[in-house]
C-alpha cells in the first residue's frame, strides 16, 4: 500500500509537545503527544530543554519517515510566545529557554521606559502591558544590560516557532505572529519595530522577517519535503476559523492560557484595557487581533487531581461530567480551592469550573467592543468540557456558543497556513466543524 502524502506538524505547548499529521482533506490521521521534563535555568528556575526539544522533533520526524505508513512531504511548527531561543554563530542554543513565568529582575527598567517616551506611551504603541518575561524584548533587555558578555556571543534571538523551524531549514527567520505576541519589540501603529529596539543596538540580533505563509526545502533536499517558517499557537488557531466563518465571532482557545481573540475588534487599546491586562496579537497579514487572556492550566489540572484524590475517581471521569444547570455556586472567598468542603464530586467540581469561567467572561467582555460579534467559538481542551460550556453559555444568553470539533486548531492553522507550498488540492469548505451545545 502506497504512503498517504501528509503534512507533519509540531505543536509545542508549554505543557504538551504534539506531532500532528493531516491528509491532504486536512483530517487528522496522526496525533502523538509527550511531556518534556524541563531543566533548572542558572538560577535553578525550571526552564524549557531546547536539546530535549530539538531531540523529539528530529527523532518523531524520522521515525515517521522510516515506518512508511505516511509520507511526510511537508512540515511547520506552531508553538508557545514569549520564548526566545538564543543561538550563537554555528547555530547552537546558549543555555536553556527562559521560562516566562520567572519573576522579572527589579531595577532593569527604572529608567528603560523614561528613555523610550514612557512606559504609558510604549505600552500603547506595542498593544501590550509591561508583563516582565511575558514580554520577549525584555528579556533581550535584561541580557543586554546585565549580561554582555552572553550578549555579545549571541547571534541571534528567535521565537519558538522560528528556531524550530531552522532545525530542519538551516534557515534562521523572525515570524510576525511571534513579535506580535506581547514582546514590546513592535509598534503596531507604524508596522516596524520600535525606536529602542535599533537604539539599544538589539536589531542585528534579530532574524529577518520572513513570510509565515512561505515554505522552502528541508536540509535533506532529496526527500523533496518542504517546511514552513513557524506560526505562533494563539494566531495559528484562527486561521481554520477565519477561512471557514464570515460572520464576525470571537475565538475562545483554551489550554495553558485561555485566549478570547477577537479579529473583528480593530479599536485601539485604551488605557483602562492595557490597565487590565488587555492587548493585541498579530494575524499572519499583520492586521491586530484584539485579545485577553488568562492562566488556567497549571491551575485547573493541580485543582482536578485533588478532587479525583479526595472522591477517588479516574480525573478522565470528572472532566467529562454533565453539566448541573440548576447547580448553586458558593462564597469564592477562600484563597485556595478545597475539595474537602463539597459533599460531591460533581459540586466540588462546578464550584472549580464556576471560577474559572467568572475570569474567562471577563475576558471574553474584554474584547467584545462597540460591535460585538453573535458568536463564541471554544477550541482546545475546555472545547469537550461539558460544564464549562454550559456555565460559559449561561454567561452570554445572547450569543451563539459553540464549541470546535476541530480538536487541533492551533496544528491545522500551521498546516493550512502553507497549502499551496503542499497540496495541490483545493481548500475544503468546512475546515473548522463547530457543533451547538446539548
Amino acid at each position: 500500500m502506497a504512503a498517504i502524502p501528509v503534512i507533519a506538524v509540531f505543536d509545542i505547548g508549554k505543557s504538551n509537545k504534539k506531532l500532528v499529521c493531516f491528509n491532504r482533506e486536512y483530517r487528522m490521521v496522526l496525533e502523538q503527544s509527550v511531556r518534556l521534563d524541563e531543566i533548572p535555568d542558572e538560577e535553578g528556575f525550571p526552564s524549557e530543554d531546547p536539546a530535549r526539544l530539538q531531540a523529539f522533533l528530529t527523532g518523531s520526524l524520522e521515525q515517521l519517515r522510516l515506518e512508511g505508513r505516511f509520507d511526510p512531504v511537508a512540515v511547520n511548527f506552531s508553538a508557545y510566545g514569549a520564548s526566545l531561543v538564543r543561538v550563537d554563530q554555528e547555530g547552537i542554543p546558549l543555555r536553556p529557554i527562559d521560562n516566562y513565568l520567572k519573576p522579572y529582575p527589579s531595577g532593569i527598567t527604572e529608567n528603560f521606559f523614561d528613555s523610550y517616551g514612557g512606559k504609558e506611551a510604549m505600552e500603547r504603541k506595542a498593544a501590550s502591558p509591561f508583563l516582565g518575561n511575558l514580554n520577549s524584548g525584555m528579556q533581550i533587555l535584561r541580557i543586554r544590560r546585565y549580561q554582555p558578555e552572553l550578549f555579545e556571543k549571541i547571534r541571534y534571538f528567535m521565537h519558538l516557532p522560528q528556531w524550530l523551524a531552522s532545525l530542519v531549514t538551516g534557515q534562521f527567520s523572525s515570524g510576525l505572529t511571534s513579535i506580535g505576541c506581547h514582546t514590546l519589540l513592535w509598534n503596531f501603529s507604524t508596522g516596524h519595530y520600535l525606536d529602542w529596539v535599533e537604539k539599544e543596538m538589539i536589531l542585528p540580533k534579530l532574524a529577518p522577517i520572513l513570510p509565515e505563509t512561505g515554505a522552502v526545502p528541508v536540509l535533506w533536499a532529496s526527500s523533496g519535503m518542504m517546511a514552513g517558517t513557524g506560526v505562533q499557537d494563539s494566531a495559528a488557531a484562527l486561521i481554520p476559523y477565519l477561512l471557514t466563518f464570515r460572520e464576525p465571532f470571537i475565538l475562545v482557545s483554551t489550554g495553558t492560557w485561555s485566549v478570547a481573540l477577537n479579529p473583528f475588534n480593530d479599536e485601539p487599546l485604551s488605557k483602562v484595557e492595557l490597565e487590565q491586562d488587555c492587548l493585541c496579537y498579530l494575524r499572519t497579514d499583520g492586521r491586530p487581533v484584539k485579545a485577553s487572556r488568562f492562566l488556567v492550566g497549571p491551575r485547573y489540572e493541580s485543582s482536578l487531581k485533588r478532587i479525583a484524590l479526595y472522591f477517588k475517581m479516574d480525573p478522565g471521569i470528572l472532566a467529562s461530567m454533565p453539566f448541573d444547570p440548576h447547580w448553586v455556586p458558593e462564597d469564592l472567598s477562600s484563597i485556595e480551592f478545597q475539595p474537602e468542603k463539597y459533599a460531591s464530586s460533581s459540586h466540588a467540581f462546578h464550584q472549580l469550573m464556576h471560577g474559572i469561567v467568572q475570569k474567562q467572561e471577563r475576558c471574553i467582555r474584554l474584547v467584545l467592543g462597540k460591535a460585538p460579534p453573535g458568536h463564541i467559538f471554544v477550541d482546545g481542551g475546555f472545547s469537550r468540557n461539558r460544564v464549562f460550556l454550559g456555565m460559559l453559555s449561561q454567561c452570554f444568553p445572547g450569543f451563539r456558543l459553540r464549541a470546535s470539533e476541530t480538536g487541533q486548531a492551533s496544528a491545522l492553522g500551521a498546516a493550512l497556513i502553507i497549502h499551496s507550498s503542499w497540496n495541490p488540492g483545493p481548500l475544503p469548505d468546512q475546515i473548522a466543524p463547530v457543533r451547538d451545545l446539548e
